[in-house]
């Protein structure tokens, strides 16, 4: 039994499917209630096309909709059919009773009108299942948003949440921020406090130091004093030699510290051969000490210090281990690259050690065969010896096995080493010679002298001098790739004589020259002495030297003098002459003689040789202990074939040396000066020479007060009358004077002036 509902009534195919109803599309009743159904389904059919209440709602309305027009189609291809039955018997009926012909008539046109209907309701049947269709699909597409938006509803909730949760911890924050800026207002405040009380401090401070300024007044050199700047560090009596390695200045900024794992990394600290700490100091302290029972190593970090200030231990060497070679005669340190140098020297033996902390090798070098240690690396320091010959880099030997001092420098394009780093050029000074240790291995040798000193500059320079702590001259030249004589090396000589002076003074001595950029920086007995080289033509060169007491500027070539450089303020009253009989007018008096005969000839001093050796004229002068003096003399051969000479002394004949020229020309008028150290110094004038009745004339000998000429001429200004001092703000000293006759400053003739 199939039955459906259409708008509010129950439909059936046959009779017995709706008991009692007439809603059935069997026989001829589908004439009778076609138009019903039609309009039912119609009905429906909009209903079920323009729903949009509810999604479930509508898609059962079109699906019974879609039912219901399948069910109108079928039941209206059976209602055409019933209908060209009805048609037949219609016309069969005509026949039989013409007498019901209008009704069959009417009743013909009724039915083809009906059908024509039937058809029109099953086209807009077919046009409402279309439609119910659509509707349908309609409605499955607004289920589909409507679970979206339900999908997006819960992640709004949720994102609602979060920020919910979110503000939450901002109000969190912002309560902690209120309370940390409560805090800190309270902070400012103290710092507030604490600025007010520093800032009093610097007023104090300010007033004391422009208490200080104004008490360095005239006739003071030290009205201003600081306190100690330096700090002893380390205080043993046995330190011999002291390198400061600052591995910043290393061909990679020091990072090779950053990466490193050899043995010495990782052996045990806190020893007594290892401190605390066990990357290679940022900036290293390496002491050399000569013990009593060897020598012993000692790297300190200058960056680690104790509760004094005090750097602290990093690492030590012993004198214990055997692979130094010989215990004693440490003499030079130096580090660079990640490579530390030590040379010794015990007056008859010595050696050389690198110590590679990035290759983890101690290598000796002076004997020929190339010696390195390798078992265990620099760990085994305390303990191991030298592997055999020949598995190390130095295989060729030095001028001398005795070492004096050593230096290092990377020239451009040395080749790269394990950790990517240039390896340095090594100069080594010895007894025999200088040696220079070129990156790949091979020596080479400067020899000719005992040198105590090497230096080599960046532009590939290198500076040599005699033993160490007595040289007066100091040889330059280039990097040597061959073995030379230092005669055939040296470029240039640098001396206390030839032009520029680098060492200054006739008495002086250089005691030590570093490599400074642009040239040389000498330390002197008495100034530092800078040295600006001009390697193409060496006496185009400029000096400039620097003491506590006067700064020179730059002094080019063959200067003619430099004064009024110095920082002395006060008045200087000139002296009267103060060689008495200084132009021998009253003979010889005054005058002591040494291997000589003193007379005199025209008022000129003649000294004539009555012994083997030099022939003297001594004269006392008194002066002041502190005061420059000028002294001048004329001296001249008479029938001496040695060289003329004028020499002061301090305190006595045999005193320290003041002052010491010397002329092999025929006549010469010396001029020079001389800082007093006592009450009296002993002007001697002589002539070289062994032969007997040789003679030499010295005249007009004339010692004044003088303001001091720093050049390396040495020829002071006479002091006429009075001259005033006085400090300027840059630290040197303006003179002045009510200048002319009475008041001047004076050179004395020289043809140097001429």
């Amino acid at each position: 039994m199939t039955t459906w509902t259409l708008n509010g009534r129950t439909w059936g195919y046959r009779q017995e499917d709706v008991p009692g109803s007439p809603y059935y599309l069997m026989g001829s009743q589908v004439f009778k209630v076609w138009h019903l159904l039609m309009a039912d389904l119609a009905a429906t059919a909009v209903a079920a096309a323009g729903s949009a209440t509810g999604a479930g709602s509508a898609k059962t309305v079109a699906e019974a909709a879609r039912d219901a027009a399948a069910g109108s189609a079928i039941a209206a291809n059976g209602s055409a059919t019933a209908a060209n039955g009805a048609k037949a018997g219609a016309e069969a009926a005509r026949d039989a009773a013409l007498g019901h012909a209008t009704d069959a008539g009417t009743a013909k046109t009724e039915a083809e009108a009906a059908r024509d209907a039937a058809q029109g309701y099953a086209a807009n049947a077919g046009t409402a299942k279309t439609e119910a269709e659509a509707a349908r699909d309609s409605a499955q597409g607004h289920a589909t948003t409507a679970s979206a938006a339900k999908t997006g509803a819960e992640a709004a909730r949720d994102t609602a949440q979060g920020h919910a949760t979110t503000a939450g911890a901002a109000k969190a924050g912002a309560e902690t921020a209120r309370d940390a800026a409560a805090g800190s207002a309270g902070a400012a405040a103290a710092d507030r406090v604490q600025t007010g009380a520093d800032r009093a401090a610097t007023g104090t401070a300010l007033a004391t130091a422009q208490a200080l300024v104004g008490s360095a007044g005239t006739g003071t050199a030290t009205g201003l004093a600081y306190g100690a700047l330096t700090k002893s560090l380390v205080t043993a009596a046995d330190v011999v030699a002291v390198h400061i390695y600052d591995t910043r200045l290393d061909s990679d900024g020091g990072a090779w510290t950053e990466r490193q794992g050899g043995s010495w990394y990782w052996e045990a600290l806190n020893t007594a051969t290892r401190g605390a700490r066990r990357r290679f100091p940022t900036v290293a302290l390496i002491v050399g000490q000569a013990t009593s029972i060897g020598n012993v190593l000692i790297i300190y970090d200058a960056h680690d210090l104790d509760a004094n200030g005090v750097p602290r231990i990093w690492m030590a060497f012993p004198s214990t281990a055997t692979w130094w070679g010989h215990p004693q005669g440490l003499k030079s340190v130096h580090a660079l690259n990640g490579r530390v140098w030590v040379v010794t020297n015990t007056g008859s033996d010595g050696r050389g050690h690198e110590i590679n902390f990035v290759g983890d090798t101690i290598e000796r070098f002076g004997p020929p065969g190339g010696w390195s240690l390798v078992r265990g690396g620099i760990a085994s320091r305390a303990t191991t010896t030298l592997s055999s010959a020949g598995s190390g880099r130095i295989k060729d030997g030095t001028a001398s096995v005795q070492m004096n001092a050593v230096h290092a420098r990377v020239i451009p394009g040395a080749p790269l080493d394990s950790a990517g780093l240039p390896i340095p050029t090594v100069a080594v000074a010895t007894t025999a010679g200088v040696s220079v240790i070129h990156p790949w291995g091979a020596v080479y040798d400067i020899t000719g002298a005992d040198f105590g000193a090497v230096q080599i500059a960046a532009n590939g320079r290198m500076v040599i001098q005699y033993a160490f702590g007595t040289s007066s001259q100091a040889d330059v030249g280039p990097i040597p790739y061959a073995d030379l004589s230092r005669t055939a090396w040296r470029q240039g000589v640098y001396s206390r004589t030839n032009i520029p002076s680098f060492v200054g003074g006739s008495a002086n001595n250089l005691r030590q020259t570093l490599a400074v950029a642009g040239g040389w920086a000498g330390a002197c007995d008495d100034r530092l002495s800078l040295l600006a080289e001009d390697p193409s033509n060496i006496v185009n060169g400029m000096v400039a030297y620097v003491t506590n007491s006067y700064a020179t500027g730059w002094q080019p070539g063959d200067i003619r003098g430099a004064w009024l450089c110095d920082t002395a303020t006060g008045n200087v009253t000139g002296s009267v002459e103060l060689a008495v009989n200084g132009d021998f007018s009253s003979g010889t008096a005054g005058l002591t003689s040494v291997n000589a005969t003193l007379s005199t000839s025209a008022s000129q001093l003649v000294v004539s040789r009555n012994a083997a050796g030099n022939a003297v004229a001594d004269m006392p002068v008194a002066v002041t202990p502190g005061q420059t003096y000028s002294v001048q003399v004329e001296a001249a051969k008479g029938t001496t074939t040695g060289n003329l000479n004028l020499h002061v002394s301090d305190g006595s004949t045999g005193g320290p040396v003041l002052l010491n020229l010397s002329s092999s020309a025929t006549s010469t008028v010396f001029l020079g000066q001389f800082t007093a150290g006592s009450a009296a110094v002993f002007v001697r004038l002589f002539h070289s020479g062994t032969v007997p009745g040789e003679t030499a004339i010295f005249d007009n000998l004339s010692v004044r007060l003088a303001l001091p000429d720093r050049s390396y001429k040495g020829r002071g200004l006479v002091v006429n009358g009075t001259v005033s001092r006085t400090a300027l703000a840059c630290g040197l000293a303006a003179v002045s004077a009510t200048w002319g006759a009475a008041h001047r400053l004076s050179m004395p003739p020289h043809p140097d002036f001429d």
